[in-house]
Order: structure tokens, then C-alpha cells, then sequence
């Protein structure tokens, strides 16, 4: 036993090391990029990127939401796409993952087989920006929203987790009258907070950092309607104002840091609150007993 608790205790204070090393290294470049954002232009210019500011200001944040007003609507524009594909694809996904859960569900294994197939295997992106161009979204907040409604893996998590529902409580509420709507609302949402809670988190992330598919299905003329991943993009890569302006006028390397401070934030706020339903939904979602 002696050995057994030294080993233990070696084991513990090696991944504490390990763990510390990897969490410092992780969070000290976004610890620079904050400081960046409170640097003075002229400052930051002559000195580059440091772990504490020089000359703390805001003009950066206040030059954001001041002035052109490109950042502050592509943040409303990220806000819109990530709750409405969250309620859409939780919705859609929930509502997949519950008859799939029966086992008397007709042609449910078959189905299943399409879903993971789907998970493998894709048709690609000249296909799918093929298929929203014919099918007139280009242009709409559509062509994100309605190809992101039902993601395989979830659907899996979701029906997995619906399967530990114990069947006594449903068989319960229907003797009392409810059907299955009323069973999938009142039973199978409740007891299943945990991974709808871990799903709610996976796809509001992956809504709030596309940017990808915002810049390939908007044009230039639709370019107000970008998110606001979309719009840090084209800020960092082309040094230009998105809305139109020349690289002498574009955004200062503060603004663009303070932009990406603005991006990560509601993530970084939202994600303690969520954790604990995170991480025992996942444990529960991605185990079949």
C-alpha cells in the first residue's frame, strides 16, 4: 500500500506540473492579446506584444462601438445566427434522437446506419455550396442555419442518453394520459438536462466561430450581414476596413486585438456556467449501457 500511495502521489504531482505548464501555456497568449488591447497604439507599435499593457486605454473598445459601426453589428449578426441555430438544431436534434431511442421504432437501425454514414462521409464543399446556390440561400442567413440542424454525433449523444430514461416513467406519464409529445416534454427534456446542456455548448461554439460559411455564401454586397468571426477574418487577413475602407484607413492592431477579445468573451462567460452539465453529459451521452 506504501508503494502504491508514493506512486500515487508521484503521479498526482507529475500531471499537476504537466497540466500547469499546458494551462499557462494556453492562456498566456490570450493574457497578450487582452494586454494588446489596452495598449496605446503608439506603444504597442514600438514595444510589440507584451504580457502586462503600456499606457492603458480603451480608445480601442471605444473606437469600436464609437465609430464605424461594422464590429458593433456583426456582433448582433453573431449573436442572431448563434441562439437561432442553437434553438433550431437542438430542436431538430432532440426530436431526431427520441423515437431513434425505441428499439420498436421501424426501421430505426437502418436509419441510424444513414445518420452515422452521414458523420463519415460528406459530399463535400463545391457539392454543398452547389446545393445552397440551386436552392436560392445564397445571400440568407438560411444557407448556415439549415444545413447545421441535425449533426450526426449529437443526435448519438442525445439518443444514447434518452436510452437510460427509465421506461417506467414514460409508461407512467401515459397512463395518466399524455402522449408521446407530452412524454418527450415532460419525461425525456427534464431528465436529460445534462446533455442538452453539453449539446447547447458544442453548437453555440461552433455558430459563433464560423466564419467560414458566412464568407463564402455572402457576397460583398451583403457584407453587413456577416457574424462577427467572419468580419475579425477579413480584418486580420486583408488589413482592411470590411466595410469598404482602404488599408490606411482600416482598423489599428489594438481595435483588431480588442475585436478578438470581443469574439472569445461570450464563450469564456458562458462556459463555467455550463461546465458541470458539460462534463457529466458527456460521460452519460457517450456510454450505451
Amino acid at each position: 500500500m506504501a508503494i502504491e500511495t508514493r506512486s500515487r502521489k508521484v503521479f498526482n504531482i507529475c500531471n499537476l506540473i504537466i497540466l500547469t505548464i499546458l494551462g499557462i501555456g494556453f492562456l498566456l497568449p490570450y493574457v497578450m492579446i487582452v494586454s494588446a488591447s489596452l495598449t496605446d497604439e503608439g506603444e504597442f507599435l514600438a514595444h510589440g506584444y507584451s504580457i502586462l499593457p503600456r499606457d492603458i486605454t480603451l480608445s480601442a473598445y471605444i473606437k469600436l462601438f464609437q465609430g464605424d459601426l461594422t464590429v458593433v453589428r456583426a456582433f448582433f449578426n453573431s449573436v442572431f445566427l448563434t441562439v437561432s441555430g442553437v434553438i433550431l438544431h437542438v430542436g431538430t436534434t432532440t426530436l431526431a434522437a427520441y423515437p431513434l431511442s425505441k428499439k420498436k421504432l421501424v426501421g430505426g437501425k437502418v436509419i441510424m446506419k444513414v445518420i452515422i454514414f452521414s458523420m463519415l462521409f460528406s459530399g463535400g464543399l463545391i457539392p454543398t455550396y452547389m446545393l445552397i446556390v440551386n436552392m436560392g440561400l445564397k445571400n440568407s442567413y438560411l444557407a448556415i442555419l439549415l444545413p447545421a440542424m441535425l449533426a450526426p454525433w449529437n443526435c448519438i449523444l442525445i439518443k444514447n442518453y434518452f436510452t437510460t430514461v427509465s421506461e417506467a416513467l414514460e409508461e407512467a406519464c401515459k397512463m395518466d394520459g399524455g402522449n408521446n409529445l407530452t412524454v418527450f416534454l415532460r419525461i425525456y427534456v427534464p431528465t436529460s438536462k445534462s446533455i442538452i446542456a453539453s449539446v447547447v455548448l458544442f453548437t453555440a461554439v461552433a455558430f459563433w466561430n464560423n466564419w467560414s460559411a458566412p464568407i463564402l455564401y455572402f457576397d460583398s454586397r451583403h457584407s453587413d450581414m456577416l457574424p462577427l468571426t467572419a468580419v475579425l477574418q477579413q480584418m486580420l487577413q486583408e488589413n482592411v476596413n470590411p466595410s469598404g475602407g482602404s488599408v490606411g484607413s482600416g482598423f489599428a492592431e489594438n481595435e483588431k486585438m480588442a475585436t478578438v477579445v470581443i469574439s472569445t468573451l461570450p464563450i469564456i462567460i458562458a462556459y463555467p456556467f455550463m461546465q458541470k452539465y458539460f462534463i457529466s453529459g458527456i460521460m452519460l451521452g457517450s456510454v450505451k449501457e
